[in-house]
């Protein structure tokens, strides 16, 4: 994995500050994708002003039914794009290599469901890249047109940061006050900033957040972050004005596309949540696992 940092997550990718090494970023990514036995393709849509294309990369691991009736979608996805004064080890490197990991080790797996993987653009310009392909791929052509049934998406956006120190991690009041189990689990382990959130919706992303923990259990590794659930109170449907002031911090990623799509054609939310180690909201002194 530290070979994907030094390689490809080490420099600025943001079509501002140099779009060939944003190409070059996203041919690194189609390569290792199809490494790993993935149909691959791209999906080019124009969001921003002067017409610049934004471009997803989109790579499925074919499950035992795939386009057949019955096909079930699982989505792994992390946005791929910086903001222009960063290289975005972290912001979103972390989760590009981890996705990039996840589909090595299922390469040599067959599944029942598909599994898909998704490097979003411009997240960093208003959630784009997961808007443009919730709205305009995933619900037109896997789930109107092909009936799959959509499982849920893990998002994964910073996961590099970690700290075992004593009183390294903070929570801003507002985010303890939304997530009064998760705030007390931290308070207990002394608030250190060893673990990874997992946002969801409480009563809503429940079965992802269930299946995560109980696969995460049984790793062995020793080294492994801690998971805790962050399980914003924030509603099935797209949230009030007073909603949004009050939990904004929770909609800050790409698993919001999911969860507040506004396609007319598909009534029903999209069940996703968001791995990471929350980097501007919360203080949490730097120590990254490359260090």
């Amino acid at each position: 994995m530290s070979k994907n940092f030094r390689e490809i997550f080490w420099q600025r990718r943001n079509h501002r500050f140099n779009e060939r090494l944003k190409q070059y970023v996203r041919d690194k990514v189609i390569a290792k994708f199809k490494e790993c036995g993935c149909d691959v393709f791209i999906q080019s849509f124009k969001k921003l002003p002067n017409q610049y294309n934004g471009i997803n990369i989109i790579a499925v691991k074919n499950g035992l039914n795939r386009g057949k009736t019955g096909d079930e979608i699982i989505l792994v996805g992390g946005h791929y794009d910086t903001v222009e004064s960063s290289p975005g080890v972290d912001d979103n490197g972390s989760g590009m290599v981890a996705m990039l990991e996840t589909a090595r080790v299922l390469s040599s797996v067959q599944l029942k469901q598909t599994i898909m993987f998704v490097a979003f653009d411009l997240e960093e310009f208003g959630l784009l890249g997961s808007i443009a392909f919730v709205h305009d791929y995933l619900i037109p052509r896997e789930i109107v047109k092909n009936g799959a049934n959509f499982l849920g998406a893990f998002i994964i956006d910073m996961i590099l940061r970690q700290e075992q120190a004593e009183n390294s991690q903070k929570l801003p009041p507002k985010v303890g006050k939304a997530v009064p189990n998760a705030a007390a689990q931290i308070r207990a382990n002394q608030n250190r900033g060893d673990f990874v959130a997992v946002w969801s919706r409480r009563g809503v992303d429940t079965e992802l957040w269930q299946s995560l923990s109980k696969s995460w259990s049984q790793l062995q590794n020793p080294f492994r972050f801690k998971l805790i659930e962050f399980d914003s109170p924030l509603p099935l449907t797209i949230p009030t004005a007073d909603e949004l002031r009050r939990y904004d911090t929770f909609t800050r990623s790409d698993h919001s596309s999911f969860w507040y799509h506004k396609n007319a054609n598909y009534s029903s939310t999209l069940n996703a949540v968001l791995l990471t180690d929350m980097g501007r909201t919360v203080e949490r002194r730097v120590k990254t696992l490359l260090s």
